[in-house]
C-alpha cells in the first residue's frame, strides 16, 4: 500500500461532535472537493458517486472508534482499492487535532501518475474540511 498523509490541522471544536459528524456517511460528500462529485447517493453505511477523472466510486465506513479514528475504505477496485483514515485527537483547549491518511493499492505505473494530485488534494480536502468545520455552528451540550 502507498501512503499519503495531511499535515495536522486544527478545528476549534472538541472531539466528540466532529467525529459524529464524520462518522456519518451522509456527510462523506463534504470530504471530496466541491463541484467534482455527482450523482452521490448513500445506501447504508456506504455511498456512489461519480468523481470527476475517476468515474464512479463505492465507499464504505469500514471502522468508527469514537476515541480517535474514522476508516472509510473503497467498495472495489475501481479505479483502485484505497482507505481514508481520518484522525482526530482532542486537545486541553478543546480544540480537534485532525490528519487524513490515504492509503492506496497503486502499481508503480499509477504511483508515478497519481502520487502529486493525490497528496496536493489530500491536502486541500484537509484545509477546506477544517474551514468548513470551524464555519459550522454547532450544538454543543
Amino acid at each position: 500500500m502507498t501512503t499519503f498523509e495531511s499535515s495536522l490541522k486544527t478545528i476549534s471544536v472538541p472531539r466528540s461532535p466532529v467525529f459524529v459528524f464524520l462518522s456519518d456517511i451522509k456527510n462523506f460528500e463534504s470530504l471530496v472537493p466541491e463541484g467534482s462529485v455527482k450523482n452521490f447517493v448513500v445506501i447504508n453505511n456506504s455511498c456512489r458517486f461519480s468523481l470527476d477523472g475517476l468515474g464512479e466510486i463505492g465507499v464504505r465506513l469500514a471502522s468508527a472508534n469514537p476515541d480517535h479514528t474514522i476508516i472509510y475504505e473503497s467498495e472495489d477496485s475501481r479505479p483502485f482499492r484505497f482507505d481514508l483514515i481520518i484522525d482526530l485527537n482532542e486537545q486541553h483547549d478543546q480544540s480537534t487535532l485532525m490528519k487524513l491518511t490515504f492509503r492506496a493499492e497503486l502499481n508503480m505505473m499509477m504511483k508515478m501518475m497519481v502520487q502529486k494530485p493525490l497528496e496536493e488534494g489530500l491536502e486541500m480536502i484537509a484545509s477546506e474540511l477544517v474551514d468548513y468545520l470551524n464555519g459550522r455552528q454547532w450544538i454543543t451540550e
